[in-house]
């Protein structure tokens, strides 16, 4: 989630994270690879509101196959590559 700003080439991006015991470590603390993630996803999320933006889009959402678009755009809507895919969903079991 992005949230604020300073001016329109740096943003500030801030993610929320609620651990549960199954991210502790065996000292009984966060693991250490909970806090690098979180850490490596807003400073990356960050690094993106600088860049044109991208939106993507849901075609179609079957129950195996789903189709997406995107596009990459600047701030005035000028379009620079627009990509269409389809996803194989596979159920987390």
């Amino acid at each position: 989630m992005a949230e604020g700003g300073e001016g329109p080439r740096h943003r500030v991006v801030r993610f929320e994270c609620e651990p549960s015991e199954s991210q502790y470590n065996p000292i009984g603390t966060v693991h250490g690879g909970v806090i690098s993630t979180l850490l490596d996803s807003a400073l990356s999320c960050a690094v993106h509101t600088t860049l044109p933006r991208a939106e993507g889009r849901v075609i179609h959402a079957g129950g195996r196959l789903a189709t997406a678009e995107a596009r990459l755009t600047d701030a005035a809507g000028k379009l620079y590559a627009r990509a269409v895919g389809t996803c194989l969903v596979v159920s987390g079991r």
